[in-house]
C-alpha cells in the first residue's frame, strides 16, 4: 500500500508543481523586480559592510595569475619611455579609458592593437568607468562603479566565485572599498564585437548612430537587428568549438549560482594566443539574490535564450524541453523535473514517487560509484541513480528509439537539476556485453535480468557480470503466483530460484528486499571471487617493487 508521504509527493509533482512552475514563469519577472530592489537596497549594503571588514588578501585571486607587462602592449618608444618614467615615481599610472564601444582614449595616442578613439569621438559608459592602469610593472583594468554598492558587490562576488572555480574570467587583483573600484587582470585579446564589426556587422554604438538604416527604429527592433547582423558573420570569426567552450563557461557560472550573466558580443574576449573565450563584465550578475529555485531557473533560461539568440544554438530552456517532450512518443513514462514529464503525467509522477520512497531505500550506497545499467530503456533508472550521486552510469539498451529518448532525457534532467550528469548510452543488448570491454564497475543495476531465468543465456551473462563488477542489483517479480499446471513452471515463478541462479554463477546473495508495490523486489548480490581494483594495483606495484629490489 502506498504510504501517505509517497501519495502526497506524487500528487504534488503531478498537480501542483507543473502549475506552480507555469505561474512562476508568467508572473516571475514582476516578482524579480521586487527582489532586485530588495537586493539593491538591503542585501548589497549589508554584504558590502561585511566584506569591507575582511582582509583584502582573502578577497583577491590566489595564486596570482601572470601579469601583463607594459612592453607587451606594443607601444611606440616615446610613450613607452614616458610611462616607465611615471611608474618609477608613482604607484598608479593611468594609461587610458575605455568607452562604451570598448575603444581606448589615451593622451599618449593609439596603444598597440587596442582599438583607439579620440577625445571628441569618445562615448561615455552609462553605469561605470573602465580604465587601463599601470600598477607597478603590471597592466591592469580598473573598474570604477561610481559609488554603486550593489554593482560593486555583484562583480566582486562573481569574480571571486569564478576565480575559485578557475573559470576563464579576469582575476581579481585589488579591492578598494573607499573608492568603490576593482582592479583585475587585463586580457590583451580581441573583443568578439570588434572582430564581428571588422567582418562587416554594424554592431558598435557609434556605427549604429551614424547608419541611416537604423534611424528611427524602436529600441527592441534595433537590438534584434544588431544581433542578427553579428550572427550573420559569426562563423567567419569563431568556430563551433569556441561557441561550445563559451557555453560551458555559462553553465559553470550557473552551477555556482550566478545569473544573469549579461550575454552579448561586447562581453566576450578571444584570448591570445589560445583563441579561447573569456567572459567579462559581471556587475549585472546576482549571486546574492535570494530568488529560490523556480525564479533562478527563470533567470537561467533568460541567459540561455540570450546565448541561443546571439550564437545560433538550441540549448534547452523550459519551453524547449516542454515542446520536445510533447512531441515524443514515450517508450516509458518519466518525470524529468521542473514540473515536466514525458508521457502520462500521473504515471510518471507515481513511478518517481515509488522510486523515491521505496525502491532506492533497498539499494546499496551509490554515491561516488560507477554503475552499469542493463536494459536501460529511455533512462529512468539511470537518471535516478545519477541523482543519488553516482559518478557515471553506462546504460545499455538495444532499442534505438529508447536510446534517442534517453539521451534527450539526460539533457532535460541536467536543465531541470542545474547539474551535469555523466551518462553514457550504448545501443546494444545485454548479451553483447560478453564481447565488449567496458571496464570495471562498482555496481550493476539490472532490474529485468531475471525476467527469463529459464533462458540458458542468463547464466552466462551473470557469470560474466561477476568478473566485471562487485555488486549486482537485479529485480524479480515476487508477486506472481506459482503456476503448477506446467511441468517445471514452479522453478521460473518461485522467488527462491533467482537466488540459486546467482549463487551458481559467481554471486553470493547478501540482501533481499520486500516486494515494492507493483515493481517486485530486488536481490542484492556480491561477486564471490571479486578482488577490488585497488588491491590488484597494490599487488602489481608490490611485485614491481620486489622485482626492482632483486
Amino acid at each position: 500500500m502506498m504510504s501517505f508521504s509517497c501519495f502526497f509527493h506524487t500528487l504534488w509533482i503531478w498537480l501542483v508543481v507543473p502549475r506552480l512552475v507555469w505561474v512562476a514563469r508568467t508572473t516571475g519577472w514582476a516578482l524579480l523586480q521586487l527582489l532586485y530592489r530588495f537586493e539593491n537596497y538591503v542585501v548589497a549594503p549589508i554584504w558590502f559592510a561585511a566584506l569591507r571588514g575582511a582582509d583584502e588578501r582573502r578577497l583577491v585571486s590566489h595564486p596570482c595569475p601572470p601579469s601583463v607587462e607594459l612592453e607587451s602592449l606594443g607601444l611606440e618608444p616615446h610613450p613607452l619611455s614616458v610611462l616607465k618614467a611615471k611608474a618609477a615615481t608613482e604607484p598608479r599610472v593611468e594609461i587610458g579609458e575605455f568607452d562604451q564601444d570598448g575603444f581606448l582614449f589615451s593622451e599618449l595616442g593609439p596603444i598597440g592593437s587596442i582599438p583607439s578613439t579620440t577625445k571628441e569621438a569618445f562615448l561615455p559608459r552609462a553605469r561605470s568607468s573602465v580604465k587601463l592602469v599601470l600598477l607597478g610593472d603590471s597592466v591592469v583594468v580598473e573598474k570604477d562603479f561610481r559609488g554603486s554598492k550593489s554593482s560593486f558587490v555583484r562583480e566582486l562576488t562573481a569574480l571571486r566565485r569564478l576565480n575559485s572555480a578557475q573559470c576563464p574570467a579576469p582575476a581579481l587583483l585589488k579591492v578598494d572599498f573607499k573608492k568603490c573600484t576593482l582592479s583585475m587582470t587585463f586580457s590583451n585579446g580581441k573583443v568578439l564585437r570588434e572582430e564581428l564589426a571588422k567582418a562587416g556587422a554594424v554592431l558598435r554604438d557609434r556605427d549604429v548612430a551614424s547608419s541611416p538604416e537604423y534611424r528611427g527604429e524602436p529600441e527592441r527592433t534595433l537590438r534584434l537587428r544588431r544581433i542578427a547582423a553579428g550572427k550573420k558573420v559569426l562563423r567567419r570569426v569563431v568556430g563551433d568549438e569556441f561557441v561550445q567552450k563559451l557555453y560551458r563557461i555559462l553553465q559553470d557560472a550557473h552551477l555556482m549560482g550566478m545569473t544573469p550573466m549579461n550575454i552579448k558580443y561586447g562581453n566576450v574576449i578571444i584570448e591570445k594566443p589560445s583563441g579561447d573565450p573569456c567572459l567579462i563584465d559581471f556587475e549585472g550578475a546576482c549571486p546574492l539574490l535570494p530568488c529560490g529555485r523556480f525564479l533562478f531557473s527563470l533567470l537561467r533560461d533568460y541567459d540561455t535564450k540570450e546565448f541561443n539568440l546571439h550564437f545560433g544554438t538550441h540549448h534547452l530552456t523550459y519551453f524547449l524541453v516542454r515542446k520536445r517532450l510533447k512531441q515524443m512518443k514515450p517508450t516509458s513514462d518519466i518525470y524529468v523535473g521542473g514540473g515536466l514529464s514525458l508521457g502520462d503525467g500521473w504515471r510518471a509522477a507515481y513511478r518517481y514517487g515509488r522510486w523515491k520512497y521505496f525502491t532506492h531505500r533497498n539499494l546499496p550506497a551509490l554515491e561516488g560509484k560507477r554503475v552499469l545499467n542493463l536494459n536501460a530503456g529511455n533512462g529512468f533508472h539511470a537518471l535516478q541513480i545519477l541523482r543519488l550521486g553516482a559518478t557515471q552510469v553506462v546504460a545499455l539498451e538495444s532499442d534505438a528509439e529508447s536510446v534517442k529518448q534517453g539521451r534527450f532525457i539526460k539533457q532535460a534532467a541536467e536543465w531541470a537539476d542545474n547539474r551535469s550528469y555523466d551518462l553514457k548510452y550504448i545501443q546494444m543488448g545485454s548479451q553483447d556485453l560478453l564481447k565488449e570491454d567496458l571496464g570495471w564497475f562498482d555496481v550493476v543495476f539490472a532490474p529485468t535480468c531475471l525476467d527469463k531465468p529459464g533462458d540458458g543465456s542468463v547464466g552466462g551473462l551473470i557469470e560474466h557480470l561477476s568478473t566485471i563488477a562487485k555488486i549486482l542489483v537485479c529485480g524479480y517479480d515476487a508477486g506472481r503466483e506459482i503456476e503448477l499446471t506446467k511441468r517445471g513452471s514452479w522453478q521460473n515463478r518461485s522467488p527462491h530460484h533467482p537466488s540459486q541462479l546467482l549463487q551458481e554463477h559467481g554471486f553470493r546473495v547478501c540482501g533481499l528486499s520486500a516486494p515494492c508495490l507493483d515493481e517486485g523486489a530486488f536481490i542484492i548480490a556480491e561477486a564471490a571471487g571479486f578482488v577490488p581494483m585497488s588491491e590488484i594495483k597494490s599487488h602489481i606495484n608490490g611485485s614491481s617493487a620486489r622485482e626492482r629490489a632483486r
